[in-house]
């Protein structure tokens, strides 16, 4: 199906953000978190990681959230600065049929792994 359709079906059913508003609520727990993007059929949400020692900005991670007809594509990213950098990058294809709840639970497996550094909550 092309682009524009996908888009206008989207659309009809309110955009990402109120599509996946369980999975999106669940991101924003995070404690920097928030929405850096909301485009109809894209949404962005994303925060800073916090030096639990010196209390200052040390890295970034994000979350996109791009629904298809068949999947819902997301794309995990995260980077720290501490002890000399680290960076981690994860993509994945969830049926559109798989609960929010479920989709939440792998992504934040992911974004839980950057929590040995007391750095995300």
């Amino acid at each position: 199906m092309d682009y524009s359709k996908q888009r206008s079906v989207i659309e009809s059913k309110g955009g990402v953000l109120t599509i996946y508003r369980t999975l999106i609520n669940g991101l924003l727990e995070y404690q920097s978190a928030r929405i850096i993007q909301n485009e109809i059929d894209l949404v962005t949400v994303g925060g800073t990681f916090v030096d639990p020692i010196y209390s200052r900005e040390c890295g970034l991670w994000s979350v996109i959230i791009q629904p298809t007809f068949k999947t819902l594509n997301v794309q995990y990213q995260a980077h720290t600065d501490l002890g000399g950098g680290e960076s981690s990058k994860k993509m994945w294809d969830f049926p559109i049929s798989m609960s929010q709840d479920d989709i939440l639970k792998v992504i934040k497996k992911k974004a839980d792994e950057w929590d040995v550094y007391g750095i995300i909550k």
